[in-house]
């Protein structure tokens, strides 16, 4: 039996002189340091258990706010590569514009060059 039931139990049950059964002074100050300890320690229960809950309560705050974060970084890598393709499609059409133009360009110059030629020959052979 656990000693401070036990103390309760002898203090309750009346003692053979009629009284109450005392335990000897240094008995009841072990007791009372007892006692004393362990509503210390129940202090510090509720006192861990209070700690306990704030901290299940900044845990799972931190886990919603992690997986905002995470939604959240997925929509931005999202855009990211939407914004990317949408820019090399742009790139790519403008690369493809450029090359039509300088064919163009090359197109025009041939002929003039064929053009200067075939007039050279025919100025040259004139003489």
């Amino acid at each position: 039996m656990e000693p401070l039931k036990l103390f309760q139990e002898q203090q309750q049950q009346p003692s053979p002189n009629g009284g109450r059964y005392l335990l000897p002074e240094v008995d009841q100050q072990v007791v009372l340091t007892l006692k004393v300890r362990v509503s210390d320690l129940e202090d510090r229960i509720a006192m861990l258990s209070t700690q306990l809950a704030e901290g299940d309560a900044e845990r799972t705050a931190l886990r919603a706010k992690e997986t905002d974060l995470r939604e959240e970084m997925v929509a931005l890598k999202k855009e990211h590569r939407e914004q990317q393709l949408a820019a090399e499609s742009e790139h790519r059409s403008r690369m493809m514009q450029l090359e039509s133009e300088l064919q163009k360009q090359r197109d025009r110059w041939v002929s003039m060059l064929v053009n200067v030629m075939q007039r050279g020959v025919l100025n040259y052979n004139q003489f």
